[in-house]
């Protein structure tokens, strides 16, 4: 019976390292934060990484934040961008520590909403084309 039972776990063992899937953190699962701060680095996580987009290192008066934005390209079709010396205010979730998930964030008076209210990426669906209601 052992012999059966260990080239399973084997089998299951590799199967996970051979996955490229790539596992994102839940924002349903963070703590909710309303925090302000300097935006001290700014940086990108390229494609197929975990929180691949835009991220900016936010120091506030107490701590220092790992901010991750959304994808450069839907920042740039907002014309948004993020530089060090910003001021912003980011309201998100807290995941993994000391990195933020962005839902809304402000800058110099204008504020983007990133998420939707359940915590989904707004930039999820973007470029696909809305359904065209059937006439005739």
């Amino acid at each position: 019976m052992k012999l059966i039972w260990v080239p399973m776990f084997l089998a299951a063992g590799v199967a996970c390292l051979a996955s490229d899937a790539v596992v994102e953190p839940r924002y349903s699962g963070g703590t909710p934060v309303d925090v302000r701060g300097t935006v001290t680095a700014v940086y990108s996580v390229p494609p197929g990484k975990a929180m691949a987009g835009v991220h900016a290192t936010i120091k506030t008066k107490t701590e220092t934040l790992d901010v991750f934005l959304a994808p450069h390209d839907f920042l740039s079709l907002l014309k948004m961008s993020v530089a060090v010396g910003d001021e912003l205010r980011i309201i998100g979730a807290r995941v993994n520590g000391d990195t933020i998930l962005t839902k809304e964030f402000s800058k110099k008076g204008t504020s983007i909403v990133l998420r939707d209210p359940d915590g989904s990426p707004v930039w999820q669906n973007w470029g696909v084309p809305a359904e065209q209601p059937i006439t005739g």
